[in-house]
């Protein structure tokens, strides 16, 4: 596996968005190509062909995970709207099972994508640690939040309802 820095790298301006398809190209001329962005492993791009198949893949990727995305904005608006009404428990559940069909069809996403595209490339290293453990934090804190939130939830359900 090939290490490389986030230092020891040439993106495009503005540099590459966590969580999206990324190519960048290192010191050394290589293509290294991201599924999920600089913050996870990636794969040196062997040749041109697989980086133009790949960058179609990845433009198909991002149009239909943008679809994705934005079929599960209505139902996660309505769900957030309901917390607060008579049936807060039932919206608590529809918002989590919101955030789950969203993470589970990011992942099926970019196997189905990617999966035997990258299968078989040298894999390299994360080249930005830092935004990993940053984002990792983040991520750690939010779902704490959102599971005592759930857990308050349902504790008011519970003393709200004598049987």
């Amino acid at each position: 596996m090939t290490s490389v820095n986030f230092d020891q790298t040439k993106s495009g301006a503005g540099g590459p968005l966590p969580g999206n398809p990324t190519f960048i190209r290192d010191r050394n001329g290589q293509t290294l190509f991201f599924v999920r962005g600089p913050r996870h492993r990636g794969y040196v791009v062997p040749d041109a062909r697989h980086e133009w198949t790949l960058r179609d893949a990845a433009e198909r990727f991002t149009t239909i995970d943008r679809v994705f995305g934005w079929t599960l904005v209505p139902p996660f608006v309505v769900s957030i709207i309901a917390i607060g009404g008579p049936h807060s428990v039932a919206a608590i559940a529809a918002l989590t099972a919101i955030i789950a069909t969203s993470g589970i069809g990011k992942v099926i996403e970019r196997k189905w994508f990617f999966g035997e595209l990258v299968a078989g490339l040298e894999r390299v290293e994360p080249i930005d640690v830092v935004g990993r453990r940053r984002q990792f934090i983040a991520l750690a804190l939010v779902a704490v939040a959102y599971f005592s939130f759930v857990a308050w939830q349902v504790w008011q359900a519970i003393q709200s309802n004598p049987n």
